[in-house]
Parts: C-alpha cells; structure tokens; sequence
C-alpha cells in the first residue's frame, strides 16, 4: 500500500484548485503525487502548476507523452468534455479518474467501459456524495430489516443555492446515483420530474421533484426545493414494518473515521411495533484511499463504471421528463448489468 500513484491532473478550474489540489498534494500526499497538469486556459494551467510543483501542458497528449502518470485525472468542465479526454487516455495504457458526471450520454459511457476492458485499465468516477451520512445511515436502516419490507423512500436535498447549472443538471446526478444505490438490485422502470422552468430544465431548472419507481415496487421521491434545510427530513424510509426519518446533522464525511450516528427510531406501522431512539455506527473509508487501494493492490473501486453510467441515464431521464412534462418508462435495453 506504500506505492505512490502518479498522476496527471487534467482540468484546472476552481473545483479542481479548491478541492482536488489540496487533496492530492496534503490529505492524500502519502498516496498520489502530481507528476503534470493540463489545461487549454494556460494561465489555469501555470497556476495549477505553481501549486503543485509539476509541468504544466495544454495539451493531454503533451501531458502523458512528457510525464507518463499511471493515472490520468479528469476534472474538466463543462462535463461535456469528460468523454473525450477520457478516451484518450484509456486508448494510451492510462487508468483514469473522472469527475462525474461520467459522461453526457450512455453511449459515451459505454464506449469508456469498453475501452477500458480492453487495455485492462480502471475508469473510476467520483460520487462522493455516497459519503453523505444522511445516506449512508439510510442505507443501513434498510438492509439491516427495521422498517420491514421497503415500499416507499424520501430523498430530500433542501438547498439555499441555485448556481448557472442549476440544479437538476448540478446536482440531479449525485440525487440519482443515490436513489439508484438505494434500490439495488431493483431497476428503475418509470420516472417522472417536475421543475420550475420547464422551458429549460437541463440548464436553469430551478427547484424540482421527482418519481422513480423501480421493479421490486420501490417507490423512490426525490426532492430538491430552496428551502431551510430541517423543514422536511433528509430521508424517510418506509416499509411493512414501520417508518423511518432519518436528519442527522452531519453532511458528507471525506474521510476515513467511525461516525455513530443518532436516529430518532422507526415509528411502528399497522403490524410494526416501536423502536426508540437509536445509533447508527459507521465505518467509513475515504473515496481516495479505496481508489489508492484499487490501483495498486487490485480492490474493487469504490464507484464502478456500470453504476456511474446507469446514473447518467436515470439522470438524462428525469431532465427529459421534465421537458416533455410526462412521466417516462425505463426500457431494459437501456440499462446495463452492475457488478454484484
């Protein structure tokens, strides 16, 4: 576990300065070390390379011809980039982290897969927001049995800020990537999406809902509504059994540590009975160190590629909901197989 991993930093933009940056050159100093970065602003660029102490490139193919990184990383915007400087990559012998989304269409993500197969390198994709405590312990209430059998689950992401790619585009990929890890190995057979904005809901949607149901009979609501947050629980599951809401006050945990987490109980439905208050223990690694782990020991990633790509399409799905204000069935065929 004592390898660095070597890595070329493609994208050098605010999120990668004020997150990415700080994370592979302190937190995970240990683990991965800068060795080139890549821009085709090449001010970004030489700013980037100040701060890490590596060349700077405006070209990716420059960048893994010079520099030779073992990992290749991919945080440029707008995502509609992703695809193409993935691609590349794989196609030069690179493992290669992405921010997400994954790609725009499934297409594109299923040609990466591929891609990937073939020259046996890993394509990992970043949905950190499967660190968010609020899911996590969600996630546990359910597989651990203590509503009963689940018919019903509340995902509420309240939220005081609407950025130029809103929220649907912004954030709808994390909220669908959750509620599809909710319900596995159920598949989502019809959604539905409401906005604001239906004249533009890929790119200033505004608050929305939405409606998944999946083949077990799951039924799945998704909120995001500009409002404080605690005027509705973070997540409600429900179940045969009784309900439960679930508001830590954590948010998302990047790092490895055990969290005990209060929960209010279950609250006993028709042949349930009472559950008082009770805690939660969460063990949790950070996204990084199982990517480390991934790379140079062979562990399974912490996000595969079939999973980020079934995100995109339940993503894609509720924007074209929304635009065509109906709900939407799933068809089988665009669903992939997910590792088990």
């Amino acid at each position: 576990m004592s390898r660095t991993v070597t890595v070329g930093l493609v994208g050098c933009g605010r999120w990668c300065k004020n997150y990415h940056v700080p994370l592979l050159t302190k937190a995970m100093a240990d683990r991965f070390k800068v060795v080139g970065v890549c821009d085709a602003a090449k001010e970004s660029a030489q700013e980037v390379a100040a701060l890490t102490a590596a060349p700077a490139f405006d070209r990716v193919e420059d960048l893994i011809a010079a520099v030779d990184p073992e990992l290749v990383y991919v945080v440029t915007k707008p995502p509609s980039t992703h695809f193409a400087v993935a691609r590349l990559a794989l196609a030069a012998g690179k493992h290669v982290f992405m921010e997400k989304p994954m790609c725009e269409t499934a297409d594109q993500c299923d040609d990466l897969i591929e891609l990937a197969r073939r020259h046996r390198r890993l394509l990992a994709v970043h949905h950190n927001r499967r660190w968010e405590v609020a899911y996590l312990v969600a996630r546990r209430v359910l597989a651990d049995g203590l509503v009963g059998k689940p018919y019903y689950v509340l995902s509420n992401h309240p939220s005081t800020w609407c950025g130029p790619a809103d929220l649907l585009m912004d954030w709808g990929i994390h909220i669908a990537d959750q509620a599809l890890r909710v319900a596995a190995p159920a598949r989502p057979v019809e959604v539905s999406c409401l906005v604001r904005h239906v004249e533009d809901p890929q790119t200033r949607s505004g608050p929305w809902r939405a409606a998944v149901r999946f083949d077990n009979g799951l039924m799945v609501d998704l909120f995001q509504m500009l409002v404080r947050p605690g005027a509705l629980p973070k997540w409600l599951v429900c179940g045969d059994a009784g309900s439960c809401a679930i508001s830590p006050p954590q948010d998302t945990h990047n790092q490895t540590a055990t969290l005990e987490v209060d929960v209010q109980g279950v609250q006993g439905g028709r042949d349930g009975v009472e559950r008082p208050p009770f805690k939660v223990k969460l063990e949790l690694a950070h996204y990084h160190e199982l990517l480390h782990r991934a790379i140079v020991a062979g562990d399974r990633l912490p996000v595969a590629p079939e999973e980020a790509r079934n995100a995109v399409v339940l993503s894609n799905l509720l924007i074209e909901a929304a635009r065509r204000q109906r709900s939407l069935p799933v068809e089988p065929k665009a669903w992939m197989t997910e590792p088990v």
